[in-house]
C-alpha cells in the first residue's frame, strides 16, 4: 500500500465539506502531494497489468479533478470574503 494512500483518501472526502476553510485545506494538501506523487496515486501493487495500474491512476486523478471543480462551484465567490458576503 502506498504510503499516502490513506491521506489522500482523506483529503478527496474534505474537498466536499460544507465550510470552505476544509474544502481549501484539503486541495492545497492535495495540491502539494499531487505536484510530486500524480503518477503514483490510485495504484495497487496487486494490480496484474501496467495497463491496468495506469487506468486506476487515470481514473484517480479523474475523480480528483471533478472534486476540484466541486470546490469551485461551492465557493460562489463569497464563502472567504470575511463577514460582508459581497457576492452570492
Amino acid at each position: 500500500v502506498w504510503v499516502f494512500a490513506s491521506s489522500l483518501e482523506l483529503l478527496k472526502e474534505l474537498l466536499l465539506e460544507p465550510a470552505w476553510e476544509t474544502r481549501h485545506g484539503a486541495a492545497l494538501g492535495l495540491r502539494e502531494v499531487l505536484k510530486r506523487h500524480a503518477s503514483s496515486v490510485g495504484r495497487y501493487a496487486t494490480a496484474d497489468l501496467k495497463l491496468d495500474s495506469d487506468a486506476l491512476n487515470a481514473a484517480w486523478l479523474e475523480d480528483v479533478a471533478c472534486r476540484m471543480l466541486c470546490v469551485l462551484a461551492l465557493d460562489r465567490f463569497g464563502d472567504f470574503v470575511g463577514d460582508c458576503v459581497v457576492a452570492t
